[in-house]
């Protein structure tokens, strides 16, 4: 009869270890994962006291991550002494049964020793020492007695170590990417720096940053979309974590779920919510996402919680999301392209950007605080010359504020003193100037005529090209991937494909 209540137990007991193999989740810490399997491990085996010390600054020092029972004293720092049966257990990697009185008076309270106490040293694969699980037990009322008891700590404490060890490796490829990634933001932020004079600077823009809502960024590509999320988190308490930026048109729609939730298959892969956990996710080209990874992030939003794709654990990430996109994404909303619960979601709060040639009066400045920042960086002192001023302050820029930077750093290598006019590539100097009206022009001005309410034109440049998209694009001076969208949206397909 007790050989059967011990394998019924020991039954039980593989149950609960699967289960606590389920719910273990990488983002918890060590002493959060050894809490919840001291506790688990009290509802199923009869211990009357458990203790579980974590390696704390060496093999000498461990650190109290939980503890339960009168016997035990509630030390949170274990320092071992050079001898005794607990330090040599830890330095041999066996687990023993112990005679508290004699070998381990500094874990219990003096005159009130245990009956057994079993000494299991906590460790992973690679045999680095975690760790030490200390239990004691009445021989009389456990299942198993002495030996049964002993041989299932052992094999539970051997599944914690495993955990333990294997999540600290995950968690510290995570830490090395987040850093890697801040640092690349940091670089990113130093280069638009001369920008910010075009950006807005209003109570809005504050006060929205002090907030945690979700942010919806509308204007022309070039407008410093990026650039502007990029301020909302560096005025946000959020500034000193992960700063991620995710280009959703130039993921095929299949890789989107993997690439900001991640997944769970071998190798492991970590998504852009988890790196960017505690900082900003930025996504580029919101109208892009498929509707089931809408879905997916809508609920993020609500509950700060999410599922790795295909997975069956639930993530925690404390991550702000804000959207760009090149137009209002009202029109989407009503065909059906963006989901409504998300659509009302970020519409909340919404920032235009107007385009360059809206906000002229700004181009002078702009070009001198581009001058000055592209002069530090190169280490060598130039101005821009006032027919410089004047000349970028009648262009359109269809480009927005990404192609002036661009035209601007490629005039300051040319330049030896003062940056002139002549300094500017012959493209645009030709395009302002009306000269060479072929494919030039076309490349410069192109992005101006490509305005949604134009697909009268973008039809008539598919036709011209006889619907090879990536030339018809480079006429138009978009991406293949902007002009796709477009002809999806506008339902530009040749007569003969319906």
């Amino acid at each position: 009869m007790e050989h059967e209540t011990y394998l019924g137990h020991c039954s039980r007991t593989l149950t609960w270890l699967c289960q606590f193999l389920r719910d273990a989740k990488p983002s918890d810490l060590s002493e959060q994962l050894a809490t919840k399997w001291a506790q688990n491990l009290l509802a199923y085996w009869p211990f009357e006291d458990l203790g579980v010390w974590l390696s704390h600054s060496s093999s000498h020092s461990f650190a109290s991550a939980f503890f339960r029972g009168e016997r035990l004293k509630p030390s949170s720092l274990l320092e071992l002494s050079s001898e005794g049966v607990l330090t040599n257990a830890l330095r041999t990697g066996v687990a023993v049964v112990a005679e508290p009185e004699e070998s381990l008076p500094v874990m219990f309270e003096d005159g009130v020793f245990p009956v057994r106490v079993l000494l299991v040293p906590l460790r992973g694969v690679s045999r680095v020492k975690l760790g030490v699980v200390v239990a004691t037990f009445n021989p009389e009322t456990i299942p198993g007695g002495e030996f049964g008891a002993l041989e299932f700590l052992k094999a539970a404490v051997m599944i914690l170590g495993t955990l333990l060890e294997k999540f600290a490796e995950q968690n510290l490829r995570l830490e090395s990417l987040k850093a890697q990634l801040k640092s690349l933001g940091g670089i990113l932020c130093n280069r638009n720096a001369a920008m910010e004079p075009f950006l807005p600077d209003s109570c809005i823009v504050q006060k929205l940053a002090s907030s945690g809502l979700p942010v919806l960024i509308v204007g022309e590509s070039g407008t410093g979309k990026t650039t502007l999320a990029r301020r909302l988190h560096e005025l946000s308490q959020r500034k000193d974590d992960p700063f991620i930026v995710v280009d959703v048109e130039s993921l095929p729609p299949e890789d989107v779920e993997e690439e900001l939730f991640g997944s769970e298959g071998d190798p492991l892969r970590y998504g852009k919510l988890e790196l960017a956990r505690g900082g900003t996710l930025v996504l580029e080209g919101l109208g892009a996402l498929p509707l089931g990874v809408q879905s997916k992030l809508v609920d993020f939003l609500e509950n700060k919680r999410f599922a790795k794709k295909d997975g069956r654990d639930v993530l925690d990430a404390d991550v702000r999301i804000v959207g760009t996109a090149e137009h209002d994404l009202e029109q989407d909303f009503k065909e059906g392209r963006i989901r409504p619960e998300l659509y009302y979601r970020l519409s909340a709060a919404k920032l235009h950007l107007s385009p360059l040639r809206e906000k002229k009066s700004e181009v002078g400045r702009l070009v001198e605080g581009i001058v000055q920042s592209l002069s530090e960086r190169y280490g060598q002192e130039k101005r821009p010359s006032r027919e410089l001023l004047a000349f970028v302050a009648r262009c359109p820029w269809p480009g927005n504020l990404r192609q002036l930077h661009a035209a601007l750093e490629y005039a300051f290598v040319m330049a030896d003193e003062a940056v002139e006019v002549g300094h500017l590539p012959v493209e645009i100097q030709e395009a302002s100037q009306g000269k060479k009206r072929g494919r030039r022009e076309q490349v410069f001005m192109g992005a101006r005529r490509v305005e949604d309410k134009d697909f009268g034109e973008i039809n008539r440049v598919l036709a011209r090209n006889r619907w090879v998209l990536s030339k018809a694009a480079r006429e138009l001076g978009i991406t293949r991937r902007q002009l796709e969208y477009r002809v999806k949206k506008f339902n530009l397909w040749p007569k003969e494909e319906g």
